[in-house]
């Protein structure tokens, strides 16, 4: 099962959600892999933000929705990899990986967090 953080920011007053991150612990052998958004996931400050790491971002082309998997964004591994290794880094070097909120919400139809 996946950690996730979700990190939040003030914008206009406002607490928001910012970044969705998860843990790598995915078979990169897999071409596609879906995650759990609805699962519980620790909330954490954009200050608190672990720059430490290896993190890499996921594009919202990386990402998608499927009828046998509902309410789980699934990953183009496959995509995510090729576009990393273009990089010089390998995926089971990677610690996290960091997507958008409003790329989540926009590709699963839904209003998450």
């Amino acid at each position: 099962m996946h950690i996730a953080k979700v990190y939040y920011d003030f914008r206009d007053g406002q607490e928001r959600p910012i970044w969705y991150v998860v843990n790598n612990d995915f078979d990169w052998n897999l071409a596609t892999q879906y995650i759990d958004v609805l699962t519980p996931y620790k909330k954490a400050s954009l200050f608190d933000f672990e720059n430490h790491l290896i993190n890499v971002s996921v594009f919202i082309q990386e990402m998608t929705q499927s009828y046998a998997h509902p309410n789980k964004l699934g990953l183009n591994l496959l995509a995510i990899a090729d576009r990393i290794r273009h990089d010089g880094i390998e995926p089971n070097n990677v610690d996290q990986l960091i997507m958008l909120v409003n790329d989540i919400e926009e590709v699963l139809h839904m209003n998450i967090f």
